[in-house]
């Protein structure tokens, strides 16, 4: 038994690119890496100078064609310099654990870092509903980085796998999932 099986039937839904590569290691290195296609040095990008200098990358393009542009992650709005990062991207709005907890209250709070994956994506799911279009949009999950911990209620029915990071990861394909079968039913 797989850990996403989820994502895994995307592949008969959509396109799937198996030679598309993103040279991240560690979660600090993650927009950079996805957003503008910027690999991962001794320093992680978004801690150099260079991260603040000008360029042209993904949000940025797609803003200046009309698209509303979004990053949602259930951590804290500067953890690891996402929001400067994604703001110098382009990016015009970030969705973080303070704007969840302002509309849901602390109680989805993972004790670690942010918000569940479950909750902070049907969260996301709503927030996007209400989103202008077009729009790209943009998520970090919280679940599967360090310290790979799930909620409580589904620590005996997800797979835990050879390594820690295994259930984590059966956690965020299932919050996915989740996601998209509320998402799907949006026009």
């Amino acid at each position: 038994r797989g850990f996403t099986p989820f994502l895994d039937s995307l592949m008969r839904e959509g396109y799937c690119f198996p030679n598309a590569f993103a040279n991240g290691h560690k979660s600090i290195e993650a927009l950079p890496s996805v957003l503008s296609s910027i690999p991962s040095y001794r320093t992680p990008f978004v801690l150099m100078p260079q991260s603040l200098g000008e360029s042209r990358q993904l949000p940025a393009i797609l803003r200046d064609k009309g698209y509303a542009t979004v990053f949602f992650c259930g951590s804290e709005r500067g953890s690891m310099g996402f929001g400067a990062y994604a703001r110098s991207a382009g990016v015009e709005r970030l969705v973080s654990r303070e704007d969840y907890e302002a509309r849901h209250g602390k109680e989805d709070f993972d004790g670690y870092w942010g918000i569940w994956d479950e909750p902070f994506l049907q969260y996301m799911s709503r927030t996007l509903s209400e989103t202008p279009e077009p729009f790209f949009a943009s998520a970090f999950t919280l679940t599967s980085p360090h310290p790979c911990v799930v909620p409580e209620r589904y620590a005996d029915t997800l797979p835990k796998g050879k390594t820690k990071v295994h259930q984590g990861v059966a956690y965020t394909d299932m919050a996915l999932k989740k996601f998209m079968e509320t998402s799907s039913k949006e026009p």
